[in-house]
């Protein structure tokens, strides 16, 4: 992923290990998970920390969203 040098960007630990890291660069959202994209049970263990980062992420931008979860 190739970020502008004025991209907002935040990592968040979360457990086992995991961390995500949240970028804005204009309008593009991007996630990154490390060291990669957990699957399955894992996954499904992390969902809870995630939305909480997410969460601090958008309200660490001092704007007011919506998020949509397909």
């Amino acid at each position: 992923m190739t970020l502008s040098p004025f991209a907002y960007r935040r990592t968040y630990p979360l457990r086992n290990g995991y961390a995500v890291t949240f970028s804005l660069d204009g309008l593009q959202l991007q996630v990154e998970w490390s060291p990669d994209l957990p699957q399955g049970r894992q996954a499904r263990k992390l969902v809870k920390g995630y939305r909480l980062a997410r969460h601090r992420f958008i309200a660490s931008l001092g704007v007011n969203a919506l998020v949509v979860e397909l």
